[in-house]
């Protein structure tokens, strides 16, 4: 519903003799048949722009029209500090000062909705044992649990009340070395607080942009097909897992393990090629 209202207003700003852009956005592989179809009525003076290689190809084949490559416009959203910001790098430069490797972790409630065999209960254990078995593997590992979405719709889970029953779960001696970002915050917040992490393990896109923005290594749960042409853009391979897969006992933590490892090479690499990507977003624009 909300696609189709956007597709009209783009229409309607045509008509009206408005300059009319689609700016980045992504294409899933089963897109639903009204969205397509109002696309391809849309007027051939629409700029339409794909965020990424993946939906630009679905949706040439699709559309057979022109779609620009471009970047997610988030990639242009400058970090802002603040008390938050001050505060939560305070305690992640003490982590550092004790010789401690800090990893941030980001469970999105929506992917509950990804998968059917599990629930909210679910979903808390995954992340909680996950924690745990990364600090079995490294008792030097601290970790700060990141809501990037802290709306309430009726009576809906948000990202926050996830990281708060996740934190109350860990055992005294992780949670003693771990945070939950107080909240609320802004997006520029959270992109200032990515830069002091070794590596995010993110379920949120925006978050995972917030992270490469500031040359963090991201480590990614997946889904609507989103994530991979986002990693296209930096030739990183290996940093996504889908949801059923990351569900299995041990799997994320097996997923995680060989990136945190290579987590330098991997920053070097995302320095390399971030020019290019906000060269590609502030596309969006001419």
């Amino acid at each position: 519903f909300h696609s189709l209202q956007r597709i009209k207003m783009m229409d309607m700003a045509v008509i009206i003799g408005a300059k009319s852009i689609g700016l980045g956005f992504s294409f899933n592989e089963k897109p639903e048949p009204d969205t397509v179809e109002s696309l391809s009525k849309l007027s051939s003076k629409v700029r339409l722009c794909a965020r990424e290689s993946i939906s630009q190809k679905r949706l040439l084949r699709l559309l057979k029209r022109p779609i620009e490559l471009v970047a997610d416009v988030a990639f242009l959203l400058q970090p802002k500090d603040s008390k938050i910001t001050k505060k939560v790098s305070t305690w992640i430069n003490k982590q550092h000062g004790n010789g401690r490797i800090v990893i941030g972790i980001n469970a999105n409630y929506k992917l509950v909705n990804e998968l059917k065999s599990k629930n909210i209960d679910g979903l808390i254990n995954v992340y909680q044992s996950t924690i745990k078995g990364l600090y079995s593997k490294n008792k030097k590992f601290s970790f700060v649990l990141i809501p990037h979405d802290f709306r309430k719709i009726k009576n809906e889970f948000n990202d926050v009340i996830l990281a708060d029953k996740i934190f109350k779960t860990l055992p005294r001696n992780i949670a003693s070395n771990s945070i939950r970002i107080p909240s609320p915050f802004s997006a520029a917040e959270i992109k200032s607080i990515c830069r002091n992490m070794e590596l995010v393990l993110s379920g949120r896109m925006h978050l995972a942009i917030a992270c490469l923005g500031q040359e963090t290594p991201v480590a990614c749960i997946t889904y609507q097909g989103k994530f991979e042409g986002l990693f296209k853009h930096f030739n990183l391979k290996g940093m996504t897992i889908n949801p059923e897969q990351s569900i299995k006992p041990g799997n994320l933590v097996k997923f995680l393990m060989p990136i945190i490892k290579k987590r330098e090479k991997i920053r070097k690499q995302i320095h390399l090629k971030l020019p290019y990507v906000l060269e590609l977003s502030k596309k969006n624009f001419i």
